[in-house]
């Protein structure tokens, strides 16, 4: 399970470690965080992080707030949840 986020901050590991703190959620338990620059394209970032980890796209789940989100997830192979943040996870584990 881990993170691919957008978050415009000036640390967005060190802002969203804060938030996410809030709800006893610690990022350093996440398999990967990956803060996408805001010219770059969430889709390279999915496809690293599933070949990287061996995710088979069709037991993949991913969520997000943004059209662009459901978008990408859905070009990747991914099956959709709703939540604020986009999320790639595998079931079964």
């Amino acid at each position: 399970m881990g993170l691919i986020t957008r978050n415009i901050a000036h640390e967005p590991q060190v802002t969203l470690a804060k938030l996410f703190r809030r709800h006893a959620i610690d990022l350093d338990a996440l398999d990967f965080f990956i803060h996408v620059p805001l010219k770059k394209t969430k889709l390279d970032y999915f496809r690293a992080i599933r070949n990287s980890l061996a995710i088979n796209p069709a037991r993949a789940y991913a969520c997000g707030d943004e059209y662009q989100d459901y978008a990408v997830a859905l070009a990747r192979g991914s099956r959709l949840q709703h939540c604020a943040w986009v999320i790639l996870g595998v079931d079964g584990i």
